[in-house]
């Protein structure tokens, strides 16, 4: 499965659809994990995984327990955070060189890795 986002990033996010909608319904805060890997660094994933968890569940309380009946729903294996983590890096690692997103002008997507760190986040310090 590809994410083509519309701000120019895109990267191939897990094998198949099952495994995609596994990593969205059991870390919906995906992409700002990938915001802040600190260029790809799974430590760095980790870390913003759980600070980024923990804003989203204080901001939306109830969203635990939708993600566990949207899962239950589509039979989806509940990972842990850890395996989500892991699973998510490993896709987009994969992405080159065969699975290149691109535009329709033939420019090449940005890497879902950024360059900011946990660290770098005012609010997380």
């Amino acid at each position: 499965m590809m994410y083509a986002g519309s701000e120019g990033q895109g990267d191939l996010i897990a094998d198949d659809l099952k495994q995609a909608l596994e990593i969205i319904t059991g870390l919906t805060v995906w992409q700002g994990c990938l915001k802040y890997s600190g260029g790809g660094r799974l430590e760095a994933k980790g870390a913003a995984a759980v600070l980024l968890e923990q804003d989203r569940v204080s901001d939306e309380t109830e969203i635990v327990e939708h993600r566990a009946q949207v899962a239950a729903a589509l039979s989806l294996d509940r990972v842990p955070v850890s395996e989500v983590v892991a699973r998510l890096r490993n896709a987009v690692i994969r992405t080159k060189p065969d699975h290149l997103v691109v535009t329709e002008s033939a420019d090449d997507y940005e890497s879902l890795f950024g360059e900011f760190a946990p660290s770098d986040n005012p609010g997380w310090r």
